[in-house]
């Protein structure tokens, strides 16, 4: 009984001595590279969407969403790179430039809004979809 014990605490003293050399990972390391670069909104809060009455016809898309705190700026609705045909959906996401790391601001949810026109709307499109880091919301195109 006495042999086994002794070689899982040997066992067990041999993993924790080669985990001593690796330190926690610093809380700068999980920043994005380029701070300036665009991230995720935090929510969508409604996608309204207008056709024009020109031919052929363009589609207006308004967002509402969130950001974390205030300061972010430059808020936009990017197209989703996707690898597979969407058919009749296209995919954006709601993204704005966040504040300087130096930068102080008020830490509360803070809204914003990104427009953008697809034009001209592209045949067989019948949805538009927004994500966000924490949800995604979408709207039938009426004609």
């Amino acid at each position: 009984m006495r042999k086994p014990l002794k070689t899982l605490a040997l066992a067990s003293l041999m993993a924790l001595s080669a985990c001593e050399g690796a330190a926690a990972p610093d809380v700068a390391d999980r920043r994005p590279a380029n701070p300036n670069a665009p991230q995720l909104a935090l929510s969508v809060e409604s996608v309204s969407l207008a056709m024009t009455r020109k031919m052929p016809p363009s589609l207006i898309i308004r967002v509402k969403g969130t950001v974390r705190t205030a300061g972010w700026t430059d808020a936009a609705l990017m197209p989703l790179q996707t690898f597979a045909p969407e058919g009749d959906m296209r995919s954006f996401t709601l993204v704005a430039k966040p504040p300087a790391p130096d930068m102080f601001v008020a830490q509360v949810i803070t809204p914003i809004e990104a427009t953008v026109v697809l034009d001209p709307l592209p045949q067989g499109v019948k949805r538009i979809r927004i994500l966000s880091e924490t949800n995604e919301a979408s709207a039938e195109i009426n004609p």
